[in-house]
Protein backbone atom coordinates (compact mmCIF):
# COMPACT_ATOMS: atom_id res chain seq x y z
CA UNK A 1 0.00 0.00 0.00
CA UNK A 2 1.59 3.50 -0.97
CA UNK A 3 1.13 6.76 -3.06
CA UNK A 4 1.38 6.22 -6.82
CA UNK A 5 4.05 8.96 -7.34
CA UNK A 6 5.32 8.81 -11.71
CA UNK A 7 4.75 5.17 -11.65
CA UNK A 8 6.89 4.47 -8.58
CA UNK A 9 5.09 3.52 -5.34
CA UNK A 10 6.22 5.37 -2.29
CA UNK A 11 6.28 4.35 1.36
CA UNK A 12 6.67 6.57 4.33
CA UNK A 13 7.55 5.47 7.58
CA UNK A 14 9.82 6.52 10.31
CA UNK A 15 13.44 6.02 10.27
CA UNK A 16 14.49 2.67 12.40
CA UNK A 17 18.36 2.82 11.93
CA UNK A 18 19.64 -0.33 13.23
CA UNK A 19 18.00 -2.75 16.18
CA UNK A 20 19.97 -1.00 19.25
CA UNK A 21 21.66 -3.46 21.63
CA UNK A 22 22.67 -3.52 25.08
CA UNK A 23 25.61 -5.43 27.01
CA UNK A 24 24.94 -5.19 30.53
CA UNK A 25 27.41 -7.93 31.75
CA UNK A 26 29.62 -4.58 32.39
CA UNK A 27 27.24 -2.92 34.76
CA UNK A 28 27.72 -3.06 38.28
CA UNK A 29 24.13 -2.92 39.07
CA UNK A 30 22.64 -5.86 36.78
CA UNK A 31 18.91 -4.57 37.84
CA UNK A 32 16.26 -3.74 34.99
CA UNK A 33 16.95 -0.14 35.26
CA UNK A 34 15.77 0.91 31.67
CA UNK A 35 12.23 -0.29 32.26
CA UNK A 36 11.71 -1.99 29.14
CA UNK A 37 13.96 -5.30 28.75
CA UNK A 38 12.51 -8.28 30.05
CA UNK A 39 15.36 -10.53 30.25
CA UNK A 40 18.67 -8.69 32.25
CA UNK A 41 21.13 -11.48 30.80
CA UNK A 42 19.93 -10.52 26.99
CA UNK A 43 22.65 -8.47 25.07
CA UNK A 44 19.82 -7.69 22.14
CA UNK A 45 16.56 -6.43 21.99
CA UNK A 46 13.74 -8.57 20.68
CA UNK A 47 11.47 -7.54 17.80
CA UNK A 48 8.73 -6.93 20.63
CA UNK A 49 11.05 -4.82 22.71
CA UNK A 50 12.53 -2.86 19.79
CA UNK A 51 9.12 -2.31 18.58
CA UNK A 52 7.91 -0.89 21.89
CA UNK A 53 10.56 1.08 22.20
CA UNK A 54 10.24 2.55 19.11
CA UNK A 55 6.35 3.36 19.76
CA UNK A 56 7.55 5.00 22.77
CA UNK A 57 10.31 7.23 21.34
CA UNK A 58 9.63 8.80 18.28
CA UNK A 59 11.83 9.92 16.12
CA UNK A 60 12.28 13.33 14.53
CA UNK A 61 13.45 11.46 11.31
CA UNK A 62 11.18 10.29 8.85
CA UNK A 63 12.37 8.01 6.15
CA UNK A 64 10.44 8.02 2.40
CA UNK A 65 10.90 4.72 0.77
CA UNK A 66 10.91 3.87 -3.16
CA UNK A 67 11.10 8.05 -3.56
CA UNK A 68 13.85 8.05 -6.59
CA UNK A 69 15.39 5.89 -8.95
CA UNK A 70 19.06 5.28 -9.96
CA UNK A 71 18.66 7.24 -13.12
CA UNK A 72 17.16 10.66 -11.19
CA UNK A 73 20.14 10.28 -8.69
CA UNK A 74 22.34 10.33 -11.63
CA UNK A 75 20.92 13.71 -13.46
CA UNK A 76 22.21 16.69 -10.98
CA UNK A 77 19.40 18.59 -12.49
CA UNK A 78 17.19 15.83 -11.32
CA UNK A 79 18.46 15.31 -8.17
CA UNK A 80 18.41 19.25 -6.96
CA UNK A 81 14.01 19.11 -8.68
CA UNK A 82 13.50 16.55 -6.28
CA UNK A 83 15.29 17.95 -3.24
CA UNK A 84 13.61 21.03 -3.33
CA UNK A 85 10.54 19.53 -4.04
CA UNK A 86 10.66 17.62 -0.93
CA UNK A 87 11.99 20.85 1.69
CA UNK A 88 9.22 22.76 0.32
CA UNK A 89 6.60 20.04 1.01
CA UNK A 90 7.70 19.44 3.96
CA UNK A 91 8.00 22.57 5.31
CA UNK A 92 4.32 22.03 5.38
CA UNK A 93 4.30 20.10 8.33
CA UNK A 94 7.45 21.58 10.52
CA UNK A 95 11.01 23.38 10.04
CA UNK A 96 13.12 20.65 8.71
CA UNK A 97 16.66 20.51 10.35
CA UNK A 98 18.10 18.36 6.68
CA UNK A 99 17.32 15.95 4.50
CA UNK A 100 19.58 13.23 3.07
CA UNK A 101 18.98 11.78 -0.63
CA UNK A 102 21.83 8.73 -0.96
CA UNK A 103 23.06 8.87 -4.57
CA UNK A 104 25.91 7.02 -5.96
CA UNK A 105 28.92 8.71 -5.62
CA UNK A 106 30.22 7.05 -8.90
CA UNK A 107 28.34 5.84 -11.97
CA UNK A 108 27.20 2.47 -11.05
CA UNK A 109 27.86 2.23 -7.43
CA UNK A 110 25.47 0.93 -5.00
CA UNK A 111 25.46 2.25 -2.00
CA UNK A 112 23.26 1.80 0.92
CA UNK A 113 19.81 3.70 1.07
CA UNK A 114 19.78 4.15 -2.78
CA UNK A 115 16.08 5.06 -3.23
CA UNK A 116 15.04 6.85 0.44
CA UNK A 117 14.64 10.10 1.36
CA UNK A 118 15.53 11.15 4.76
CA UNK A 119 14.00 14.14 6.56
CA UNK A 120 15.20 15.21 9.89
CA UNK A 121 12.55 17.93 11.73
CA UNK A 122 13.58 20.06 14.36
CA UNK A 123 11.23 18.58 16.49
CA UNK A 124 9.50 15.07 16.56
CA UNK A 125 6.20 16.61 16.80
CA UNK A 126 6.78 17.39 12.91
CA UNK A 127 7.97 14.42 11.73
CA UNK A 128 4.95 12.71 13.75
CA UNK A 129 2.77 15.45 11.93
CA UNK A 130 4.36 14.44 8.44
CA UNK A 131 4.27 10.75 8.87
CA UNK A 132 0.54 10.72 10.38
CA UNK A 133 -0.48 13.24 7.07
CA UNK A 134 1.03 11.02 4.26
CA UNK A 135 -0.17 7.92 6.25
CA UNK A 136 -3.43 8.96 5.69
CA UNK A 137 -3.39 9.96 1.98
CA UNK A 138 -1.79 6.79 1.98
CA UNK A 139 -5.59 5.08 3.60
Amino acid sequence: MGINLQGNILYIKRSSGLVPTYNFSSSKNKSNNLGFLGNNNQQYLSPEDYHRIRETNPSNVICCKNMVTMKELEDDEEYDEIYDDVWEECQNYGKVNSIKIPRPEVKGIIVAGIGKVFVEFTTKDGAAFARDVIIFYLN
